[in-house]
C-alpha cells in the first residue's frame, strides 16, 4: 500500500512537513514555562499529510520523574512497531533532546519501539525532564495507527516514558492483541494541522481553530488525561446531543437512522448515569463516540467503535473511561485489571438498565466461560497464568481475560457476596475515591475488595485463580 522514498526524499519531506507546520500556526499556544508545570505535560505539534499518509510529530514532554534516580530513560514510540513490510524503520527521527541536549539512542526491544537514551546527568526523584522530539511516520494499514482510503485513526503515536518498576524500564514490544502501552496521567496541549476538508474526532476540547491555504489548525486541550488520540475523515456524519450537562458527539462513517442515533445516545446516557451514580464523576463535560473501522477501543474522552453498532461494545468502551482512563494500570502486565473488570461491569449495565434476566441470560449467555460451547477452550486454558504478558496469551487472550475474567467476577459476587452487586459497586466507588488519576495494581485492587466486602478469603481466592487458571465448576462456594 505504501511506497518508501529514498533517504534524501524522506529528509526533504520531513523538513517540509515540519516547516509547513511551523509557519501555519500560532506558536504561543505551545509556549510554556517549565517552572509552572506540576503534572506530566505534552505539547504536541502535529501535521497530517494525506498525500503520503504520514504524520509529522514535534513538541515537548515535560516529565516529572516519580520513579527514582535515573541515569537513563526509555521512550516508547510505538509507530515503529509496524512498518508495512518495509526494510526500514517506520519512524524517521529528526532529533530527541533531553533538557536541551540532543542525544543518540539505542533500541531496547525487538520491534524497535523502545528508545533507550543514556543520560549525561543524574535526574533525581521529583525533578523535571524536558524531552524535545521531532519525527515523522507512515500510517499502518492495520490496528490503531491506521489509514484506509484517507480515513485515519491515530493512537499511541507520541513518546511515552516507559513504565519503571524494580529499578528497570519496561520495554515490552507493542502487541497487536490487546493493549501493551502504559502512560501516567498528564495534561495535553495539541496543535493539529489537517487538510480543511477533514472532520476530526479527538480527545480533549477544541479551544480554537483557523483555516489557511486549505488547511485547518486546531488547538486542543486535554487536562488530566490518560492519553491523546484522534481520527480524521472527510465524510463523517456528525450528530450532537447534550445529556446531563455533557456534550456528546457521534462521528459516523455511515449515515445513521434516527433509530440508530437515538440508540447510541441512549447507550451513552445510561452508561454514564450508572457509572457516575455508582462509581464516581466523569471529569469532563464532553465525550465523542466514533463509529468507523475500529471494532472497539478506548481513549480519554473518545471511544472508537465499529460502524456495525454494538450496544455491548459501546458500553464496554465507555466504562473504560473510569477503568483505564481515570484509574490506570499497566495493561501489558495486568490486563486482567482493566479488561476483565470492565467486561463484568458491562454485564452489570444490563442488570441496572434493563433487568436481572438481561444480566443473567442475556449478557452472560455470551460471557460465561462455563458454557458448554466453550468447553474445549476452557480445558485448554486450565493452569495458565492469568497475569501473564498480553503477548504471551496468543489466541487465548480474549477468552481468558474478557470471557473467563468476567465469569470469575460473577462467580465471586454470586458465591461470596450472595449476589450483592451493590456491595461490589461500593468497592468500585472506594477504588475510584482512592485512585482517581493514579495507577493501581491487581494486588491493590483485590486487597481493597476484600477490605470493603469483609470477605476474608477474597484475596486468597483471586490470587489462586489468577496465578493458575482453576476450574470454577469444581470449586467450593465459600
Amino acid at each position: 500500500m505504501f511506497k518508501w522514498f529514498r533517504v534524501f526524499g524522506v529528509f526533504v519531506l520531513l523538513i517540509c512537513l515540519v516547516s509547513c507546520n511551523k509557519e501555519s500556526v500560532d506558536e504561543s499556544f505551545l509556549d510554556f514555562d517549565i517552572n509552572d508545570i506540576t503534572i506530566n505535560t505534552y505539547f504536541l505539534d502535529l501535521y497530517l499529510n494525506d498525500e503520503d499518509n504520514s504524520l509529522a510529530v514535534s513538541g515537548n514532554l515535560v516529565y516529572i520523574n516519580d520513579r527514582g534516580a535515573l541515569d537513563d530513560i526509555v521512550l516508547m514510540i510505538y509507530p515503529n512497531a509496524y512498518n508495512n513490510n518495509s526494510f526500514f524503520d517506520n519512524v524517521k527521527i529528526n532529533y530527541i533532546k533531553i533538557n536541551g541536549k540532543e542525544y543518540d539512542y539505542e533500541y531496547a526491544n525487538s520491534d524497535h519501539s523502545a528508545y533507550k537514551i543514556e543520560l549525561d546527568e543524574i535526574v533525581n526523584i521529583n525533578e523535571k525532564i524536558n524531552i524535545d522530539f521531532e519525527y515523522s511516520f507512515d500510517y499502518w494499514d492495520t490496528d490503531r495507527i491506521y489509514e484506509n482510503d484517507n480515513y485515519y485513526v491515530t493512537m499511541f503515536f507520541y513518546p511515552f516514558v516507559a513504565d519503571y518498576t524494580d529499578g528497570e524500564f519496561d520495554t515490552d514490544n507493542y502487541t497487536f492483541s490487546g493493549e501493551s502501552y502504559f502512560n501516567e496521567i498528564g495534561d495535553y496541549k495539541v496543535k493539529l494541522n489537517v487538510p480543511s476538508s477533514y472532520t476530526v474526532g479527538h480527545s480533549g476540547k477544541l479551544i480554537n481553530e483557523k483555516t489557511l491555504n486549505e488547511r485547518t489548525t486546531m488547538e486542543i486541550e486535554l487536562n488530566k488525561g490518560r492519553d491523546f488520540s484522534f481520527s480524521a475523515y472527510q465524510d463523517y456524519f456528525v450528530y450532537e446531543s447534550e445529556i446531563n450537562s455533557i456534550d456528546f458527539k457521534i462521528l459516523s462513517k455511515d449515515e445513521l437512522s434516527i433509530f440508530e442515533e437515538n440508540n447510541v445516545f441512549r447507550y451513552a446516557r445510561d452508561t454514564f448515569q450508572m457509572m457516575e451514580t455508582k462509581v464516581g464523576d466523569y471529569p469532563y463535560d464532553y465525550f465523542t463516540i466514533e463509529l468507523g473501522d475500529i471494532y472497539g477501543m478506548e481513549s480519554s474522552s473518545i471511544i472508537y467503535n465499529s460502524i456495525n453498532i454494538s450496544e455491548t461494545t459501546i458500553v464496554h468502551e465507555i466504562i473504560h473511561q473510569w477503568i483505564y482512563s481515570i484509574i490506570g494500570n499497566n495493561q501489558s502486565n495486568e490486563s486482567f485489571f482493566d479488561e476483565a473488570l470492565t467486561s463484568y461491569i458491562t454485564g452489570l449495565y444490563y442488570k441496572e438498565v434493563y433487568n436481572s434476566y438481561s444480566f443473567e441470560e442475556g449478557y452472560f449467555y455470551y460471557y460465561n466461560s462455563l458454557a458448554s460451547r466453550f468447553e474445549d477452550r476452557y480445558e485448554e486454558a486450565l493452569g495458565k497464568n492469568m497475569l501473564d504478558l498480553v503477548e504471551n496469551f496468543g489466541t487465548d487472550y480474549g477468552f481468558i481475560i474478557y470471557t473467563h475474567g468476567a465469569t470469575m467476577y460473577k462467580y465471586y459476587v454470586d458465591n461470596f457476596l450472595d449476589g450483592d452487586t451493590d456491595l461490589f459497586f461500593e468497592a468500585l466507588e472506594t477504588l475510584y475515591n482512592r485512585y482517581s488519576f493514579k495507577e493501581v495494581s491487581v494486588d491493590t485492587w483485590i486487597r481493597l475488595l476484600e477490605d470493603k466486602t469483609e470477605v476474608e478469603n477474597t484475596y486468597e481466592w483471586f490470587i489462586m485463580q489468577l496465578s493458575n487458571f482453576q476450574d470454577l465448576n469444581n470449586l467450593p462456594n465459600d
